[in-house]
């Protein structure tokens, strides 16, 4: 007699992305499916859909941080083509490093 087939709920047909990890990270995840008695594929899952994750707040929005960071990479962008012929914009340095002290504001508030 066959097995039964499984309902198609309960089918592990769909991929999850590759997932970087560290050399130190991966013998950890490795260790801990094992010690569960899990395959790799198993344990991820159950970690993944059963952990909590806590959300850190921040006050500021994200889409703030995401235009000034693209502002950045445009006076980056500005910097490098003054300096590749030989100038300095007076303005732009200073621009730039305000800027920088601005990302780095909001990354340690979490943003």
């Amino acid at each position: 007699m066959a097995r039964p087939r499984k309902k198609q709920t309960e089918k592990l047909s769909k991929h999850l992305p590759p997932a970087r990890c560290t050399e130190t990270e991966l013998r950890e995840i490795l260790a801990k499916s094992k010690a569960a008695n899990m395959t790799l594929s198993a344990y991820i899952r159950s970690a993944s859909v059963r952990s909590k994750i806590v959300v850190k707040k921040s006050k500021w929005d994200p889409q703030l941080y995401s235009e000034i960071r693209r502002i950045g990479v445009n006076v980056n962008q500005a910097m490098r083509l003054a300096h590749s012929h030989g100038t300095s914009p007076k303005g732009l340095e200073r621009v730039w490093e305000r800027l920088q002290l601005l990302l780095e504001e909001m990354m340690r508030d979490g943003a």
